[in-house]
């Protein structure tokens, strides 16, 4: 069993590299 902290904290990692993506993506 996973606990709530672990997985909302995973969800917020995977989101940051998204949005880090889409900034590198769009300077370039």
């Amino acid at each position: 069993m996973v606990s709530a902290g672990a997985w909302r904290m995973q969800e917020g990692c995977l989101m940051m590299t998204n949005m880090i993506r889409m900034l590198f993506l769009g300077r370039r």
